[in-house]
């Protein structure tokens, strides 16, 4: 349900002195905020509630808001093919034999099966964002001829409450039955810890049906990807629900170096690469692409006919300066 939607139904328990339309729509708008990490508002909003320890045990004791549109779950499952070539993601040695080991399992799937075997199906991505996640992903589909499915996390918690679970459901069902990768961004979104004290019962019985949406997707053809930024705030029986668990770190010098050979592929750069890639030290793959394509295209504004490599390494100082101050997480709960 769209943000205008909820508030409209928040004008019409007040206008009808319907406190328990009223406290439901609240909580929706709420859960859509936790799901998008907007934790300082969502405790903003639970405060203007009153949403005590107390008041939310109440709540919960609520009959659920009957859905509205039967058909949610049509806009929860994007379903995309990838027609061009996509490139092996640039990725540290450790990592890539992982993703190659993922890929020789569902290309091999009849030989494993005929030995009783199953391949790896339920994979789990974790890592700072802008370091390849959502491009392997992709990239697995395309190498086991399989179209990918991206859930929209923001249509799943646009339902009123209650009809998350139901969303999750169809979408695994979906993809059982459907061969796909089922591609889950921003994973922490759905799957967060269930103890944290910002939480409403609603996030938490949404963390419950993952689980069990997770323990029951058996298919032979299909592959479920997760991928969260935020591996911190995962809840605690989230990580043993996988078969694949694969970390993606900052680019160390040499992914750092073949990704600048590719940016800059058939451009001329003055002064080498190697102070470049020194001067992306503690740089996401992300943050070095913005950079040098800001870079490229002020060469060609200026109508040169090459790029300085010192102007790179000036421009990607100040950009690892910019981001230096980034919070880090509060507790990790993995080591690769």
């Amino acid at each position: 349900m769209k943000g205008i939607d909820l508030t409209r139904l928040l004008f019409e328990a007040h206008r009808d002195a319907n406190e328990e339309l009223f406290i439901q729509t609240a909580q929706s708008i709420i859960g859509r905020e936790l799901s998008a990490n907007h934790h300082h508002e969502a405790q903003e909003l639970i405060r203007a509630l009153g949403a005590d320890r107390q008041r939310i045990a109440e709540r919960r004791k609520l009959t659920h808001l009957p859905a509205r549109n039967s058909n949610m779950a049509i806009d929860a499952l994007l379903l995309q093919r990838n027609e061009e070539h996509i490139k092996e993601p640039v990725l540290p040695p450790t990592i890539a034999r992982k993703v190659h080991r993922i890929v020789a399992e569902h290309r091999n799937r009849e030989k494993l099966l005929a030995h009783g075997l199953r391949p790896a199906t339920r994979i789990l991505f974790w890592g700072p964002p802008g370091n390849g996640k959502t491009l392997t992903a992709h990239f697995i589909a395309q190498q086991v001829h399989l179209p990918i499915g991206t859930a929209n996390l923001s249509g799943i918690f646009s339902s009123l409450l209650g009809a998350t679970a139901t969303q999750l459901s169809s979408i695994f069902k979906d993809a059982a039955e459907r061969p796909m990768v089922l591609f889950l961004d921003e994973f922490d979104a759905l799957a967060k810890e269930r103890d944290d004290d910002l939480e409403i019962g609603e996030p938490k019985r949404i963390v419950n049906s993952l689980l069990q949406n997770i323990d029951t997707f058996v298919s032979t053809r299909s592959l479920l990807i997760a991928a969260t930024n935020h591996q911190y705030l995962l809840d605690s029986a989230v990580w043993r629900r996988f078969d694949a668990i694969i970390g993606f770190p900052l680019p160390g010098t040499g992914e750092r170096e073949l990704h600048l050979k590719r940016l800059l592929s058939g451009i001329k750069v003055t002064g080498g690469v190697a102070k470049v890639a020194a001067a992306a030290e503690k740089l996401s793959f992300a943050d070095l692409t913005s950079t040098i394509d800001e870079s490229l295209k002020t060469m060609v504004l200026e109508n040169r006919k090459a790029v300085r490599a010192a102007d790179l390494v000036s421009s990607l100082q100040e950009r690892r300066r910019s981001v230096s101050g980034a919070r880090r997480p509060r507790r990790a709960r993995i080591n690769e």
